[in-house]
């Protein structure tokens, strides 16, 4: 299965997900990461603990709200809280034999995430080679965008230019269609690409596309990145 094919099926799983809970988990999610965008990491924990504490919340429901706190800790660098939270999060997913797949992919993906922002990349390749390629159209587009990134960063750190170009644009076209203001997240790994390259052409059209992004959102820790790239 290539990726173009994964994003159609991942797409069209994700409109599905969250029905039949308790919880909207996406409008959920949206109003968690408009708090943590401006920093208001207190108001998600305790928006987060009120459902987690609240009556006929599901096992699927105490997944993504567990999931949510994981993703708030780790916005805050706060890594030891963040796996505490994926960790209980993983918990409740499994207890869920309809998501069994869907919970075991996403907690995969992002012990991943958590290992390349460790630089651990021995453990990065190791964890790599455990995900099943066919189950990765359980992961929504931006979670799957930032996948695709770091495949393109392991790319770039074995000199394998060409493919690492191509998994990033990839991953600037799905964030492009569903979560645009991520996108500088990429732009930034681009940037890097074309300095290793020494295509400074194509460096800089990455950092402008990557700083317009930034301020477009308003996402100040973007903009700062941005620059720090670019220095």
């Amino acid at each position: 299965m290539n990726n173009k094919t994964l994003f159609i099926f991942f797409t069209l799983f994700f409109t599905q997900v969250g029905t039949g809970n308790t919880i909207n988990s996406e409008i959920l999610k949206k109003k968690i990461s408009s708090y943590n965008e401006i920093g208001s990491f207190d108001k998600s924990i305790i928006k987060l603990d009120s459902i987690i504490h609240s009556k006929n919340v599901t096992n699927y429901d105490l997944y993504n709200l567990y999931l949510l706190k994981y993703l708030t800790y780790k916005t805050l660098l706060n890594y030891p809280e963040a796996e505490e939270n994926l960790n209980v999060a993983e918990k409740y997913g499994l207890k869920s034999s309809k998501y069994k797949v869907e919970v075991e992919t996403r907690v995969l993906i992002e012990r991943i995430f958590i290992q390349f922002d460790y630089l651990k990349y021995d453990k990065v390749k190791e964890l790599l080679q455990k995900v099943n390629k066919s189950n990765l159209i359980y992961l929504d587009a931006e979670t799957y965008g930032f996948y695709i990134s770091v495949l393109g960063t392991m790319n770039s750190l074995n000199k394998n230019y060409i493919q690492a170009e191509k998994d990033y644009l990839e991953g600037i076209e799905i964030l492009k269609q569903k979560s645009p203001k991520h996108l500088p997240n990429i732009y930034r790994k681009l940037l890097h690409l074309y300095t290793e390259t020494k295509d400074n052409k194509k460096a800089l059209e990455a950092f402008n596309k990557g700083l317009y992004y930034a301020k477009h959102y308003s996402i100040k820790l973007y903009i700062l990145n941005m620059y720090e790239s670019l220095t």
